[in-house]
């Protein structure tokens, strides 16, 4: 399905400027076997941001973004007249079986993020440091005739993130490094309940990197090559079924890429990532997946028009059971420089 950016800068006076934005994304997917459940899949987020320049090199920004998540997967009778059999799991242990010919699991996420930035822009060295903290909160519903609740899921986030670079003064090569500190904490109860803490698991994340870009001049064509690892320590409660889980791992991500210059009008760019053991996304407990992106891209400046189109294509391998999951992306800019 398409998705959608826009973004809008304004300058109040010289060294302060105020901006916002949307995002939205949906997309649907139908999978083609028992159940051939159909996924929808509906995001949007806006923000508000205000930056100030108090000194040359030097910037600071704050910004607000709202944001709406949902998921919903609709269960039909499929062609061969069987109903359709689901099994609902609340942690490792409760767990409820069902049997309808129509049936909806609708999830829906409301979370507000609040950013504050500071940025050193010298000659040979810049640096970011982006401090963002928030909170959501997740409903789950199912219907079959009408909607009944099904879960909640709540989630606190704090996470500071720095970003330097070195590039010395009339040399073609440039160091970038990174570190960054994530900690989360999660936790669900049922709806029936609601007094009772079904499930906690808070976890933190350290992170580093290091990027190297170098320009070959006689070639106009810079290439870039990139290391990050993050270091996770989890933890899970899982109370109803009297269960607890600890995982401390490494996940790795490795990415190369190159970008081809024309007149300094056009750039033709192609990358690969690899990612190695990511976190599941809800359950905040390593996965044993191996993550492979290609990715391709085409930039031209016409007309006092930016034009940026970006392709991706990705494999997933479940290292422990040899499945595969594929993913295919693109995304078109357009920024238009306005006096």
């Amino acid at each position: 399905g398409p998705r959608t950016s826009i973004d809008w800068g304004f300058r109040l006076r010289d060294g302060l400027w105020i901006g916002a934005g949307l995002d939205y994304d949906i997309n649907t997917g139908l999978k083609q076997t028992y159940t051939r459940p159909e996924l929808i899949h509906n995001y949007s987020q806006g923000i508000f941001s205000l930056a100030w320049q108090p000194a040359p090199k030097w910037m600071l920004g704050v910004s607000y973004r709202p944001l709406r998540n949902q998921n919903r997967t609709k269960f039909a009778k499929p062609d061969e007249g069987y109903d359709n059999v689901i099994q609902g799991y609340s942690g490792d242990e409760i767990f409820e079986v069902r049997a309808f010919s129509n049936y909806t699991i609708e999830e829906v996420e409301i979370a507000h993020y609040a950013d504050v930035q500071a940025f050193y822009m010298g000659e040979d060295f810049s640096a970011g440091l982006n401090v963002k903290g928030g909170h959501s909160e997740t409903d789950l519903t199912y219907s079959a005739t009408m909607h009944y609740p099904k879960g909640y899921w709540e989630e606190n986030l704090f996470d500071a993130d720095l970003k330097m670079r070195w590039t010395p003064a009339g040399k073609l090569l440039s160091v970038g490094a990174s570190a960054r500190f994530v900690k989360e904490d999660g936790w669900g109860v049922r709806p029936d309940f609601s007094e009772v803490l079904l499930y906690d698991n808070p976890y933190m994340m350290y992170s580093g990197g290091l990027g190297i870009s170098y320009w070959l001049r006689s070639a106009d064509l810079l290439t870039v090559i990139e290391y990050i690892a993050e270091q996770y320590d989890i933890e899970v409660w899982d109370n109803g079924a009297n269960l607890y889980r600890s995982a401390d791992h490494l996940s790795q991500i490795a990415r190369v890429g190159l970008e081809k210059r024309i007149s300094n009008v056009y750039a033709f760019r192609a990358g690969y990532e690899y990612t190695d053991y990511p976190m599941d996304r809800w359950i905040k407990l390593p996965r044993n997946i191996d993550i492979s992106r290609i990715t391709a891209g085409f930039g031209a400046f016409v007309s006092g028009w930016d034009v940026d189109l970006h392709f991706t294509y990705g494999l997933g391998t479940q290292e422990d059971s040899d499945l595969e999951r594929q993913e295919i992306g693109g995304m078109i800019w357009f920024t238009r420089y306005m006096r």
